[in-house]
């Protein structure tokens, strides 16, 4: 899995963990809340092969997000 950090258009930062399996909660440990996504949800299949710097768009429906990618670990 990999710790990642999204920003959108509106610069909230959000933390994602995206791993092979699980979702739906978040985690909280002294830090900013870390939301835990499946790399097979739409989100993290957005992020599949994204470095520091690239971009992110979602689209459900007619909603369209973007996002950018700060950093992965």
């Amino acid at each position: 899995g990999a710790l990642v950090c999204l920003v959108d258009a509106d610069d909230r930062e959000q933390q994602l963990f995206v791993g092979p399996a699980g979702g739906s909660m978040k985690l909280v440990s002294g830090g900013p809340p870390v939301q835990v996504i499946s790399s097979e949800a739409p989100l993290g299949k957005a992020m599949l092969g994204k470095r520091e710097g690239d971009e992110v768009t979602l689209q459900i429906g007619r909603t369209r997000q973007q996002f950018e990618v700060l950093w992965v670990r």
